[in-house]
């Protein structure tokens, strides 16, 4: 659940002002959108306690800061930790110099039934081959927000078995069990609300990276579906603090446990003129 500011510590005087004014169930997310000059003429606070209670609330809301660095030492950590894993398309690794890099978010953008998903599914191979070349191993969050979980799973089986067929093993029963493999270092979750997704990036997916320490890869397809949804009418304002919100949380969890991020989004080819959605200009 989303922390509160019932769950942060501030002075009594400013906490009580505050909880009067907006419920202590406000989360911290609503409250940082608020206007600071708006808060002390509703709460009557001095602009000193205010400030302080915008610090406090940041600082509960984004814990994972990183500690002030020279760009010399941000430079060398890059070269240190940051590591490289194919697409399994030498045209596109050439183009990505080398594949998809830990630690980042990739975007996967295209038209609707240009292969995006089959992509993404053969990216959830190509990781754990990878890995599996040099003596480690791969895990993978898949996350969906529009196809069933049943066509999935067909495409994933198919995709699997002639790629561990691939592999050159002894027989077909070797080729299953590599399948099987590949199978057992998938999660599959299925997201039809952005709150549900909001859930699995602050809560969710912290609790299994910290139970999982080889997950190298979390797909989203797609991030913007959730917000085209009839039955969701967004603000303008609102939508982009939600995904700028969400791309914060993607940040955090690449940096923090070393792993990549693949977003897909669709385009539309619309008289001439590419309309992307959204999400790249939030991350």
């Amino acid at each position: 659940m989303p922390l509160t500011l019932n769950d942060i510590d501030l002075p009594p005087s400013v906490e009580g002002k505050l909880a009067r004014a907006y419920g202590s169930k406000c989360t911290l997310q609503k409250f940082l959108e608020l206007d600071p000059e708006q808060v002390g003429r509703t709460t009557r606070l001095l602009p000193g306690d205010v400030d302080l209670a915008f610090q406090c609330v940041a600082n509960a809301f984004y814990p994972f800061s990183r500690r002030q660095t020279t760009a010399w030492q941000m430079t060398e950590n890059e070269r240190d930790t940051i590591r490289v894993f194919s697409t399994g398309c030498p045209i596109l690794d050439r183009t990505l110099r080398g594949g998809i890099r830990l630690g980042q978010i990739t975007e996967l953008y295209g038209e609707s039934g240009c292969g995006k998903t089959q992509f993404c599914i053969q990216l959830s191979l190509e990781v754990q081959r990878t890995f599996r070349s040099r003596g480690e191993e791969a895990k993978v969050v898949y996350i969906n927000t529009e196809s069933q979980i049943e066509k999935i799973d067909k495409r994933l089986k198919h995709i699997s078995y002639y790629r561990a067929k691939a592999d050159k093993p002894f027989n077909i029963a070797d080729a299953r069990c590599l399948q099987q493999k590949f199978f057992d270092n998938i999660y599959l979750d299925i997201i039809r609300h952005y709150r549900h997704l909001e859930m699995t990036l602050v809560d969710r997916l912290p609790l299994l990276l910290s139970r999982e320490n080889n997950i190298r890869l979390i797909i989203i397809d797609s991030l913007a579906a959730l917000f085209r949804s009839e039955d969701i009418m967004f603000e303008h304002h609102t939508k982009a603090n939600t995904l700028q919100y969400f791309g914060f949380a993607m940040h955090t969890l690449c940096q923090r446990y070393n792993l990549a991020i693949v977003c897909v989004n669709q385009v539309i080819d619309f008289d001439h003129f590419l309309v992307i959605e959204d999400l790249l200009y939030f991350l």
